[in-house]
């Protein structure tokens, strides 16, 4: 049989969804059976009439059909169908009074949507086989609508390979499973996982052999639930789906994959190789075309050949691999990973590949069941519920595409077709504008031609050229359009966006100034690559997602789709804001840059300039999505190290540049840090940078912020090994510090920030029109916060003497402590705030639920010369400042303390507001602390969190503060510090944030006026828990110890 010609009717599925399904569906006394179209003429002219006709009655009965799916109806969440080890339901139902009956015919008749299903099964795993048919009669599907396929044993694996029936790359060995570990990186794999992949290869066979169009391939351990039924057909709808797809994978046993896709808002992502499994996946028939034409070899003269065992021969021109998933979609293409939709396994059925082997079959199982977080049908509603979704934001995409030859050309204009789709679905305003060097000039003509029925707002630039290019010289001239757009995309061809969760990128970049994502090629995550040594012309495994996913610190990134500002976004794919784009690229595409080959640098500099730019936003932020790199390798090999030369003396330079050089210092210390290393090695290279021991917890962003932050505030990029300092006998304070005034609380920041916030409302971004956002401005550093204004209003308005700060994190302990205060000692009370920082995703529900949260939009760090509680102490007081005491008489004090403290409000009332203290009053009042020295030594345990080099601070002594347990500033200090003196503002950063707010009283002329009621520490024993002598008590453990805390008081004081 020649398979290449033998479908001439395969189709496309994408964009015909619905037609592609209705066509798979046969009509057998009223039930929905198998097609198998091997009849002709007027029998088939017959049956495609009664398929016609099936396909309007279901529609009048079930659904309405139009050339797309739009919507259906969304019946009740039915229980998961027959668990063999307990019968009970995975997935909790909620729908106990639903009739049964009722509940049957729904299965049956959302059964009947499904394409025809064929599992795979071993003879001798009787107890699947019995789960497997149980699952489907409980579930309305009739026998002649799934199809068992005897699964490949080992002995028949080892007969098809010994006669020629199966053909593997010449560099693969097979042995038993055990024998050493990790061998894949040697080209050594399982003889069960060959035999996993000879029955898909036959089950694939089967099925295309029986005319269908589209079929689901189950493993014997797969589930299909009530919840896949009801909502599979929606799903997969054609805006959903990307374009041109071949195989949708509906499992995976990478738990970070499974995380992070129920964050995603697509519904589908490119599948890559670590989300590993063939438990339950969907081709249509050009995908099953593709995959006999690609590894199917028929003979017509073996007439003795086994036609179970089929002859399959792995095209040598793969990398060499044998593993089922890595093998048929790299040979199909065009695979798709779902996001929210799964089928999950059984309980305690464990896999027949990964497990140990014997001759006869396989022995005990290892488990790689997993569960949904949260509710999967929740998580395909909300997918659903955002399918139709405009951005604001206009988009402008620049790409360069070189043109070599004939089957490049129309692979390029493939995907430029896809990709445009992918994004601009999303956008009301998106353009492309394309740089197309085509090297053979008789390709002008044809690639004219097939480009001419692209969309029109998708421009071509072409010339024609041999010789390498400079990718920004075409970018040169659209520099002063940039800012026209929001948004502008810098990109690769071979870098994809359809398959890439385009939306959930541009929501998760928030509000950085450039912004980019993790890379993936398929063959850098195959599993005999895995380890392997890194390419020299490679700059390093941080962008590979594949790496990400192996390691803790970088998988629970991955998963929850953390941000990181970092000091370098490669160039392969990076979004800028339109205004920042036109503002850079003016400044660096010179003529002589322009007017060479080389595009080496403007990657090592613009999240410097960014920060320049706006230090207010984010400057250049790593979203851990994954774009697939389909890695068409342009650079000429023999021409690399020309190339190479020619961008070392690029990058010359421009660290030779008065001002451009300075914006390569940062990522320059980065690339020293991440070049040619290993995730492990660029996490132990951070631990020594930030002098953190290995048992400490690792945070990527404290690692990037000591580069960032350090260059931004001090002027200066740390080096590892500082650990203990001394004062270098040839240092001298920076020329805007004050020497004479013995400590730094006059010294200045260099560049202090006038901007208003309605000045900045003419160009606000998206992120910024949030109805609480506002401005501050605290050490020349812009702050973008949210506020409840419904909350400011009640304080202003309700005559309170006080409002209290509470300094609280997003995360980790931070919802359980504000939790117990609520609960304690600010019950009932409106003048309480938290103030917290970090992700908005991470605190939005808490948000607008309480309504008490001061949010700043700037990471959560607590290390050394780079913490933020400066930021966030004297931010809570400018803005209450500025919105609250400045326009209300009644508040007197505002109240910082942290949210690991008990505060005692009656007896503060007291102290503050009716203790006599003379005509002067209280201005600065709490546990005070004279002629304290900065920490100069990481080595000492105790000194190693309040660390700060010279750079930062260069005095012996700091001024008189109040420790940061609790302190209150009143309305003279408040006015002096953040009034129209705006000392807080242009004040030089200190990060312990006590420090700094003495550094503002030493400027205001305020004393400190020390109470002994404020407790930092405390010993239960000696001290007992309670609140006697106490105004507050600061490092409380435990809700416990808060609860007992609050109940020594008497009622009248809590």
């Amino acid at each position: 049989m020649n398979y290449s010609r033998a479908r001439s009717r395969a189709r496309a599925t994408s964009p015909q969804f619905i037609s592609t399904i209705l066509n798979t569906l046969e009509t057998d006394d009223g039930r929905v059976t198998s097609p198998h179209f091997r009849n002709s003429g007027s029998d088939r002219s017959l049956t495609l009439l009664a398929i016609g006709l099936c396909a309007l009655l279901l529609g009048v009965v079930n659904i309405i059909v139009s050339t797309r799916i739009h919507s259906v109806v969304i019946r009740p969440h039915h229980p998961y169908p027959f668990d063999p080890n307990n019968h009970t339901a995975k997935l909790r139902n909620d729908d106990a009074a639903i009739d049964n009956t009722a509940a049957a015919a729904a299965q049956t008749d959302h059964a009947s949507l499904l394409p025809p299903i064929y599992w795979i099964n071993l003879q001798t795993s009787v107890d699947r086989r019995e789960s497997m048919l149980k699952s489907f009669e409980s579930l309305g599907i009739p026998s002649n609508h799934h199809h068992r396929v005897i699964a490949s044993n080992i002995p028949q694996l080892l007969n098809a390979s010994k006669s020629g029936h199966l053909i593997f790359h010449p560099e693969i060995r097979l042995e038993a499973h055990g024998i050493r570990p990790k061998p894949h990186q040697q080209n050594i794999y399982y003889y069960s996982e060959a035999a996993c992949l000879l029955s898909h290869l036959n089950a694939i066979k089967r099925a295309y052999e029986d005319g269908h169009d589209l079929v689901l391939f189950l493993e014997d351990d797969a589930v299909l639930s009530t919840t896949f039924l009801e909502h599979w057909r929606d799903y997969v709808n054609h805006e959903a789906t990307p374009d041109g797809w071949k195989i949708l994978q509906f499992a995976t046993v990478n738990p970070h994959v499974i995380r992070q896709g129920v964050l995603l808002r697509e519904h589908f992502v490119s599948w890559q190789p670590y989300h590993w499994s063939t438990r339950a996946y969907v081709m249509n028939r050009e995908g099953m075309q593709t995959l006999m034409e690609g590894a199917y070899v028929s003979s017509s003269t073996d007439n003795s050949r086994d036609n179970a065992l089929g002859g399959w021969q792995i095209p040598s021109s793969l990398p060499p691999m044998v593993v089922a998933d890595e093998v048929i979609y790299s040979i199909v293409g065009d695979a798709y990973t779902s996001t929210g939709l799964w089928v999950d396994s059984f309980e305690g059925h464990g896999s027949t590949v990964q497990s140990k082997e014997s001759n006869a079959d396989v022995n005990e199982g290892i488990m790689h069941s997993y569960s949904v977080p949260g509710d999967l049908v929740d998580h395909v509603t909300m997918k659903k519920e955002h399918d139709k979704f405009w951005f604001e934001e206009s988009l402008l995409v620049m790409m360069n595409v070189r043109v070599s030859d004939e089957g490049g050309m129309e692979r390029d204009i493939r995907w430029i077709r896809q990709d445009f789709h992918a994004a601009c679905r999303f956008h009301r305003i998106c353009n492309w504008e394309i740089n197309v060097v085509i090297a053979n000039p008789a390709l002008t003509e044809s690639f004219r031609v097939s480009s001419s029925d692209l969309p029109p707002n998708i421009h071509f630039h072409t010339t024609v050229s041999a010789e390498p290019f400079n990718k920004f010289s075409y970018v040169r001239t659209i520099v002063d359009r940039m800012d026209d757009y929001d948004l502008v995309l810098l990109k690769d061809n071979d870098l994809r966006i359809s398959g890439f969760p385009w939306r959930t990128f541009v929501e998760r970049k928030e509000n950085a100034v450039v912004s980019g994502p993790l890379r993936q090629s398929l063959r850098e995550a195959m599993a005999y690559n895995l380890n392997s040594r890194r390419k020299s012309d490679q700059k390093s495994f941080f962008h590979e997602a594949h790496n990400w996913v192996e390691k803790d610190w970088s998988a629970d990134l991955f998963a929850n789709v953390m941000p990181t500002e970092v000091p370098i976004v490669e160039m392969y794919f990076v979004l800028f804001d339109g205004a920042f784009a036109k503002y850079f690229f003016d400044r660096i595409l010179t003529p002589e840059f322009v007017g060479q080959s080389s595009d080496w640098g403007p990657d090592l500099l613009w999240c410097t300039a960014a920060k320049e730019w706006d230090d207010s936003r984010p400057s250049c932020y790593l979203v851990p999505l994954v774009s697939g790199h389909e890695d068409s390798r342009q650079i000429d090999k023999r021409r690399r190290v020309e190339f190479n030369a020619r961008g070392d003396r690029v990058l010359n330079a421009f660290r030779t540049d008065p001002h451009v050089g300075k914006w390569m210092r940062v990522s320059t210390a980065w690339h020293g840090l991440i070049h040619s290393q290993s995730l492990q090695k660029i996490k132990q290279n951070c631990r020594d940078l930030l002098g953190i021991k290995n048992k400490e917890l690792f945070d990527l962003q404290a690692c990037t912020m000591k580069l960032i932050f350090s260059f931004q505030q001090y002027g200066y990029v740390p080096q590892i090994s500082q650990q203990q300092q001394r004062r270098p006998e040839s240092y001298s304070a920076p020329s805007h510090v004050n020497v004479e005034s013995g400590t730094g609380s006059w010294a200045n920041c260099s560049s202090p920030k006038e901007s208003t916030w309605e000045e900045r409302k003419h160009h606000l971004t998206r992120w910024e029109k949030h109805r609480d956002s506002s401005y501050t401005s605290i050490s020349c550093t812009g702050i973008h916060y949210r506020i409840p204004g419904r909350s400011l209003h009640d304080i202003q308005f309700s005559e309170q003497t006080m409002v209290i700060g509470v300094l609280s994190g997003a995360s980790g302990e931070g919802p359980n402590r504000r939790r117990n205060i609520r609960s304690t000692w600010a019950s009932g009370r409106s003048n309480v705030l938290f103030v917290v920082a970090g992700p908005w995703s991470q605190i939005e529900e808490e948000y607008e639920k309480h309504g008490d949260l001061l949010w700043l939009d700037m990471d959560e760090i607590y290390l050394t010369e780079i913490s933020h509680l400066t930021f966030k102490t004297e931010s809570f007081f400018s803005i209450l400042y500025e919105r609250v005491v400045s326009k209300s008489e009644s508040v007197q004090y505002l109240f910082k303390t942290d949210d690991d403290s008990y505060v005692a409000l009656e007896k503060l009332y007291y102290v503050l507001l009716k203790a006599n203290w003379g005509d002067d009053g209280l201005d600065y009042w709490g546990k005070c602390k004279a002629d304290a020295k900065p920490h100069r030594n990481q080595v000492v345990e105790w000194q190693k969190k309040w660390f700060i080099p010279y750079e930062v601070y260069t005095f012996d002594h700091y001024p008189t503060f109040a420790m940061g347990a609790g302190y209150a500033l009143s309305r003279k200090f408040l006015s002096c510090a953040f009034g129209n003196k705006q000392h807080a503002a242009r004040i030089r950063y200190m990060p312990n944030e006590d420090v700094a707010v003495g550094m503002l009283a030493e400027r205001c002329n305020v004393k400190c006026t020390n109470d002994n009621g404020v407790w930092i520490r405390y010993d239960k024993a000696v001290d007992g828990i309670n609140m006697d002598r106490r105004i507050v008590q600061h490092y409380v453990k435990s809700e416990e110890e808060m609860r007992i805390f609050h109940n020594s008081l008497p009622s009248i004081s809590k």
